[in-house]
């Protein structure tokens, strides 16, 4: 590397020798990363004083950056908002993605160190065995940020719950055929912020996790339901502060991370979002604790889309993941419409884990009456089998759908409607968002909804009506969105 110096000196000289032999040697000198340039107009453009005192601010620059990024008490955002005054008062130019990558790379700077870490002679025995702790081979990484993804309705709440009733309540050595190691986590703090109470309830109960008879959880696993306003802020971070400081070997569980950061107004497309999420990893290792995370995959998403390149949301986040873990629907056997859709109506799906450790792509089965998931075995040696007779399971996954006798009650208006709503999965819709997918008028669509808020079935509401945020002219417009026991149960195909 040149020092500030040494660079002057360089320009310099290149001045003093505006010969044809030297026409390549300022660039060759400044590391060859410029292309070769006429000595004489690079003596205007770069003079050694100018040079000196842009590489001097620099370093300057840097310099503050480094100092905002150790100061631990600051979350993320506050950090971004830090460097850019830096950086306005250098009198240079930022963006959001610049800045949000600067904070990453300090981060794994400072877990990683700043040299290259290279392993030589017998380091590598040591090195090279499997030191990575896992609470699920391969599944769950201790102390690590766990992202588990899928669309909305495919069953990951489900999931995260009877992994945990694996963990707290059974005694079974394995989980999907993974081996489980108990003594990394005695504690488990679930957030559940993408449903009522009543759907929590039932998924609870359903898992084994929640007995109706005693009314009780198990020893080890605490629920924060939805009422508790949590999301991911400097104050509600000292909220899970307090209790991590209880001790123990804690997972801390967020379902989900739309609906811990939409609430604050974060756009999931944003870097606020990474900062966000962030900081609760930060918060978690300072206490040695395990996060896992809900996380939605992309509306399109087959199949075949898996893993970090099927996340909504910013596209840093698998920057320091441990883990992601994907659960997809099954692609139906025939296209629509030209389009690869997920087959809802099928309880098998495909789990899968390659972002760190040995690699996961396993077929697996729920049952959704008793809380059961099992593995098929691997997914392209088991696929052809499902293909082989599609019809056949088709026909008793559909003689067995609990709620088909609600979809006889409701007219072809109301039907377009609630498809809408469905495949718009968790998020909340306007009227005119609604209008315009099915094509029928804003008015009628507003009637209709309010039809489908007063079906109310034994499972529950079909839709509901959300808090609306308030626009920019301090104005609000209803919002819509189906119940998430609806998004489980029914599939916008259907109708």
């Amino acid at each position: 590397m040149f020092s500030i110096t040494d660079i002057a000196d360089i320009v310099q000289t290149e001045r003093s020798k505006p010969t044809k032999d030297n026409e390549h040697s300022a660039a060759a000198n400044l590391g060859n990363s410029y292309a070769p340039v006429n000595v004489s107009k690079a003596s205007e453009i770069f003079s050694a004083k100018w040079l000196h005192d842009e590489l001097k601010l620099k370093a300057l620059l840097d310099s503050r950056v480094d100092t905002i990024c150790d100061l631990d008490d600051l979350s993320s955002s506050a950090k971004a908002d830090f460097i850019k005054r830096a950086f306005r008062a250098a009198g240079r130019a930022s963006d959001d993605t610049t800045i949000n990558q600067l904070i990453i790379e300090k981060y794994n700077a400072q877990r990683g160190g700043e040299g290259m870490q290279t392993i030589k002679g017998e380091e590598a025995k040591e090195f090279f065995q499997d030191n990575d702790a896992f609470i699920i081979e391969n599944i769950l990484f201790a102390n690590e940020l766990n992202i588990i993804a899928g669309l909305s309705g495919v069953g990951k709440t489900l999931f995260i719950f009877m992994l945990f009733q694996c963990l707290l309540s059974s005694k079974d050595e394995n989980f999907l055929g993974l081996p489980v190691h108990r003594h990394l986590v005695d504690r488990v703090i679930y957030i559940g912020l993408d449903a009522g109470n009543n759907v929590y309830g039932k998924l609870l109960e359903k898992s084994g996790l929640y007995s109706v008879l005693d009314g009780s959880l198990p020893k080890g696993f605490e629920f924060v339901p939805q009422s508790s306003n949590w999301s991911i802020t400097d104050h509600n971070l000292s909220r899970l502060e307090e209790k991590l400081k209880e001790g123990g070997k804690p997972i801390i569980v967020i379902d989900s991370l739309l609906a811990a950061t939409s609430k604050v107004g974060i756009d999931e497309n944003s870097p606020r979002m990474a900062q966000a999420l962030l900081d609760v990893k930060i918060l978690c290792e300072r206490y040695e604790a395990t996060l896992v995370v809900l996380a939605h995959q992309k509306k399109d998403t087959t199949q075949d889309n898996i893993g970090s390149d099927s996340l909504r949301g910013h596209s840093s986040i698998p920057a320091f993941c441990g883990q992601i873990t994907t659960i997809n629907l099954l692609d139906m056997p025939n296209k629509v419409n030209g389009k690869l859709i997920g087959d809802r109506k099928s309880n098998r799906r495909r789990l899968t884990a390659h972002h760190r450790g040995v690699p996961v792509d396993l077929l697996i089965e729920f049952d959704f009456q008793h809380g059961t998931v099992k593995s098929l075995g691997d997914f392209y040696d088991n696929l052809y089998k499902v293909h082989d007779n599609p019809e056949g399971s088709y026909q008793v996954e559909q003689a067995a759908s609990p709620f088909q006798t609600v979809m006889n009650t409701i007219t072809s208006n109301q039907r377009a409607v609630f498809c809408s709503l469905l495949r718009s999965g968790s998020e909340a819709c306007t009227a005119k968002t609604l209008a315009d997918d099915t094509s029928i008028s804003e008015r009628t669509v507003r009637s209709i909804l309010k039809q489908l808020i007063e079906i109310d079935s034994k499972a529950g509401k079909l839709v509901t009506e959300v808090e609306s945020p308030t626009t920019s002219k301090g104005r609000q417009s209803n919002h819509y969105r189906a119940e998430p026991w609806a998004l489980i149960a029914f599939s916008s195909e259907d109708f």
